[in-house]
């Protein structure tokens, strides 16, 4: 996977290259390994690179877009369009972006509704909020389960399965790129944009810069590049629960994916369940394997 981001600003403000990349705190016990975690970035996007001036869509609904269309008179087609998080699916943004004529997309988590709104407001690990460099992550994909094998089991190498020409085509994964980022490389964009002001609602934080709605004069050039393979994976959690019923046992299996998290959140798993067990439904036996 590759991922890139750059800001030509208006001049004389050099170019901006975003490092995409969330940065650690004082005290962190992960800082060591942190180059290791896996990049920002939304499943099931589509390749590409563009480069276009951006336009501010708000949060990216349909109703959004006819308030930049018939109020002020903005049209995104041809642009990378810039939205924040919040109020409806991030694949539906996507989606919007693409039917309005958009070439790309830029999805970032805005303080006023993830840092606490600004001003004194702390972040984590003070607070609760997302830290200013925070990237929230997560599919564009608007189908479920497989998309090469819609309505059939993705069973092995041999499957039936769909081509890329007619997964596209059902209109359930993106047709244009899109990157997500911080609420700080948010707030970079925003200040490259000019033309009409945003409307009160669809402003920042309380200390936030003024949104202006664009297009331009900012320009992005986004690319993101994937490889798409198909891997069989057997790695696994396997728990087995012995219940008295009577005179005999029920097993109840439970099978979790092995994905990257720290000891901290799996012995925090293992010690809710094994209290939902012997509190509540009787558990004797607690048997874990990882295959």
């Amino acid at each position: 996977m590759s991922r890139s981001l750059v800001l030509t600003n208006p001049p004389p403000q050099p170019p901006t290259t975003f490092t995409l990349r969330q940065e650690t705190y004082e005290g962190d016990p992960y800082a060591d390994v942190a180059q290791e975690a896996a990049p920002t970035f939304h499943a099931y996007a589509k390749s590409g690179t563009v480069a276009a001036p951006v336009c501010y869509v708000n949060y990216g609904r349909v109703e959004d877009y006819l308030t930049l269309k018939e109020k002020n008179g903005v049209n995104v087609s041809g642009t990378i369009v810039l939205a924040r998080y919040g109020k409806i699916y991030r694949g539906d943004i996507v989606k919007n972006a693409y039917e309005e004529g958009a070439v790309g997309v830029v999805i970032y988590s805005d303080r006023k509704d993830y840092g606490g709104g600004g001003g004194e407001a702390k972040w984590f690990p003070d607070e609760r909020w997302l830290p200013p460099s925070g990237v929230q992550v997560g599919t564009v994909y608007g189908g479920l389960g497989d998309p090469t094998t819609p309505g059939w089991a993705s069973s092995g190498g041999d499957c039936e399965r769909l081509s890329k020409e007619e997964v596209e085509k059902r209109g359930e994964v993106p047709l244009i790129p899109s990157l997500p980022v911080s609420a700080a490389d948010g707030e970079k964009i925003v200040l490259s944009l000019g033309g009409p002001v945003a409307e009160d609602e669809w402003q920042g934080s309380k200390d936030a810069p003024h949104y202006r709605l664009g297009p331009g004069p900012g320009i992005l050039n986004l690319s993101y590049m994937v490889f798409l393979c198909y891997l069989f994976l057997s790695d696994s959690l396997n728990f087995l629960f012995g219940l008295k019923h009577h005179a005999g046992i029920k097993l109840l299996i439970f099978t979790i994916n092995w994905i990257a998290v720290n000891c901290k959140q799996i012995h925090s798993f293992f010690f809710s369940f094994e209290l939902l067990f012997y509190q509540s439904w009787g558990c004797e036996n607690v048997i874990c394997r990882r295959p």
